[in-house]
């Protein structure tokens, strides 16, 4: 389902901090251009007092403290506000975008502390988040993108009581799982990091997992691909999307479309 329709010439559109390219549905999984939209999707699925983990996968750390936090209240008291409202939330002093690509999670946070109990952080960072390192209250434990497979297998799949990271009862909860696209490419060259193979595997062990996961946001981040042209990474974000849909079927419908 389209919440917001893929543009004819969205291979000729930027996906920036200020655009939304598209965003589409299938049941508990959300695909879009860049993770700007991520946070209104978890709070289209997720119980506003439920407790959650949150697992982050992504080239990037993405937790920039970037908000004023009086301009999210609209967002708290509203969060099934329509996508449109969202995407427009605009400071009444900064006249920038509230929520952006790079303070989601924060402003995330902020609004439902009660979804990141166990945080995971997979990503390609150049700088070390402590794993003790607290973050306005929100404690990340970073771990290196090589290991999502393992990862995603001993925490989602697993999840055993005693498993290191885990805290009283969070091996019980359920997951909200951020997906970046860019993490399969190295960071500056943008080149294929892991092969189509592994990729697989990722879409199969999120398909396997899907019950013990709330909700799954998937960001192509075309600019952070391969491709000397902007339409060249586009192609390569829905290849991906592609080779995934082989294991996470409902991707199919957004794929063809993409490509009629």
């Amino acid at each position: 389902m389209w919440i917001k329709m893929l543009p004819k010439d969205y291979a000729e559109m930027g996906s920036a901090s200020l655009n939304e390219v598209f965003l589409w549905n299938s049941g508990n999984i959300y695909v879009m251009d860049n993770h700007k939209s991520a946070l209104w999707c978890w709070l289209q699925v997720c119980e506003s007092k439920k407790q959650y983990n949150f697992m982050h996968i992504d080239a990037h750390n993405d937790i920039l403290e970037c908000y004023d936090s009086a301009e999210l209240i609209v967002l708290g008291d509203n969060p099934h506000m329509s996508y449109e409202d969202y995407s427009g939330l605009t400071g009444r002093k900064s006249g920038c975008k509230v929520v952006r690509w790079d303070n989601y999670i924060m402003a995330g946070y902020f609004l439902r502390p009660e979804w990141f109990h166990t945080n995971i952080f997979m990503t390609q960072q150049e700088y070390e988040l402590d794993r003790d390192m607290t973050l306005d209250g929100l404690i990340p434990r970073k771990e290196n993108a090589l290991y999502m497979e393992s990862m995603i297998q001993q925490f989602i799949g697993d999840h055993y009581q005693f498993l290191d990271g885990f805290k009283d009862n969070d091996y019980k909860l359920h997951w909200i799982v951020n997906l970046d696209l860019d993490v399969f490419y190295t960071k500056y060259s943008h080149v294929q990091l892991f092969s189509d193979d592994y990729i697989r595997r990722i879409a199969e062990l999120l398909q396997t997992y899907l019950k013990r996961i709330a909700v799954l946001t998937i960001a192509i981040s075309p600019e952070c691909l391969g491709g000397k042209h902007l339409k060249d990474k586009w192609k390569n974000g829905f290849r991906i999307l592609r080779i995934m849909s082989e294991k996470l079927e409902c991707l199919k419908d957004l794929v063809n479309a993409a490509e009629e």
